[in-house]
């Protein structure tokens, strides 16, 4: 693999992330992902406080610790394990979790699919059914890399810091490989798959060891307490999101650059076997002449042979055999008589008639001038904040939200932040209605290119 084709491979793979919209995406699996997998963090502490007791369900916080900041690991347990409100949460739980869990696959489906450049997604009983297919796959790859992991504990391995880092990008890449062979909405080979899980399961790795790092020195990291967590949660979630649908990018490069090479190598292989046929000499058929020279060749060797009256063909100035190719070179000695003036007439005017078809199709330089500055004109018109609302509202959601909690204590922290999530939800209002207002500017304008346009 040379220094080009790696250049060209990652201009595609920056051109797909932009085209296709990835962090936009990833940042709606993040969504849908914290809404499915905090509820199942709730019900599996909940069930595990009520079934084996206080002390199992403070085991699977600890286990938490890894990945959860401390004031966000205590206030779980002081919330379910306290006994107060566990049906409750149970139930809301469950429900959450059973419409965030479909909502996270058949984003991740729909994401796949527009990855993929199709036209439309999938309906939801194929969404439904490549989710179950998904789920099914991860749990069962799952099972078994668990039960590898039991089987290889039990052998003392050298390097166990390395080894557990491979181990780990394996069972990841096993984990993620059944969303990339099912969720592209054309069907591929296991081999096409594979890098895009490849690539997942190392990036994933590199993200653990990052959040493991932050983990490690929570103490002196943290900042907002239980926001902190929450916005690190959501953090991983985006990156990790991210990481998935690159992994389906670096799948469609690949697949686009195998195309690329197959439609190359189509013409390549019939110049080359043009070039060997004309390299073997031309045959009888190919031959311009072919049994009109052995005709020609007979007739003047009987005149050779002293036959009786026969008249040698060069004598006679009126006969064109003497030419042994004819009258008309190479070409049937016929063909002169046939063709009229009237038949050289017509192809002359068929050739009028294409030369005006041609320019007619043929976009004059003046009208394209034209286009163009219309084109500039409208675009101009529009805003350069174009489409940037719903970030400039999570922005403004988010730093507020941070100062409610820096500068603010206890309820009145979660008062400040009702407030400031239901002055976003007005802020966005605000900026739809601030949007049809300048389209309703933009009116105008855009009656007066429709009105040049018919001029």
């Amino acid at each position: 693999m040379n220094h080009k084709r790696v250049t060209a491979d990652l201009r595609a793979l920056v051109g797909v992330v932009q085209t296709r919209q990835l962090p936009f995406l990833a940042a709606a699996i993040a969504y849908y992902a914290f809404l499915s997998i905090v509820p199942l963090l709730i019900v599996g502490v909940t069930v595990a406080a009520a079934v084996a007791g206080d002390a199992i369900a403070t085991e699977v916080l600890d286990s938490l610790n890894e990945f959860l900041t401390p004031s966000t690991a205590d206030l779980i347990e002081e919330t379910l394990v306290g006994g107060s409100g566990r049906g409750g949460v149970t139930a809301v739980g469950l429900a959450v979790l059973l419409w965030g869990g479909l909502r996270v696959f058949r984003g991740l489906d729909i994401a796949f699919s527009r990855i993929y450049g199709e036209k439309s997604p999938k309906s939801l009983p194929y969404q439904v059914r490549d989710a179950l297919l998904v789920l099914l796959g991860i749990g069962l790859a799952i099972a078994g890399t668990a039960a590898l992991g039991a089987v290889v504990s039990l052998v003392d391995l050298p390097f166990a810091e390395i080894t557990s880092t491979l181990g780990l990008v394996v069972v990841l890449t096993a984990v993620f490989f059944p969303m990339y062979y099912v969720f592209p909405g054309q069907e591929i080979s296991a081999g096409d798959a594979l890098p895009g899980a490849v690539v997942a399961g190392l990036g994933w790795t590199v993200l653990g060891a990052g959040f493991g790092l932050y983990a490690a020195n929570a103490g002196s990291l943290q900042l907002y307490g239980v926001l902190g967590g929450v916005l690190l949660l959501l953090i991983w979630f985006y990156f990790g999101g991210l990481i998935i649908l690159l992994g389906a990018a670096v799948n469609v490069v690949r697949s686009e650059r195998d195309e690329d090479r197959q439609l190359q190598q189509g013409p390549l292989r019939e110049g080359m076997q043009r070039s060997m046929t004309e390299a073997d000499g031309p045959t009888d058929e190919d031959s311009p002449r072919g049994d009109s020279e052995t005709d020609d060749v007979d007739r003047t060797a009987a005149p050779s042979a002293g036959a009786p009256g026969d008249v040698p063909s060069g004598d006679d100035p009126g006969d064109g055999s003497g030419d042994p190719d004819g009258p008309t070179g190479r070409r049937d000695p016929d063909v002169s008589a046939r063709v009229t003036q009237e038949d050289i007439d017509e192809l002359r005017r068929e050739l009028d008639r294409m030369e005006r078809r041609l320019e007619e199709r043929t976009v004059g330089r003046d009208e394209l001038e034209a286009n163009l500055k219309r084109y500039v004109r409208k675009r101009s018109r529009r805003g350069h904040a174009a489409g940037w609302g719903p970030y400039l509202v999570l922005l403004y959601g988010t730093a507020m939200t941070l100062g409610a909690f820096y500068f603010l204590s206890s309820g009145f922290a979660v008062l400040a932040m009702l407030i400031i999530w239901l002055s976003t939800l007005g802020l966005y209002a605000l900026m739809v209605v601030v949007g049809m207002t300048v389209k309703g500017a933009q009116l105008p304008g855009r009656l007066l290119d429709t009105i040049r346009n018919f001029r």
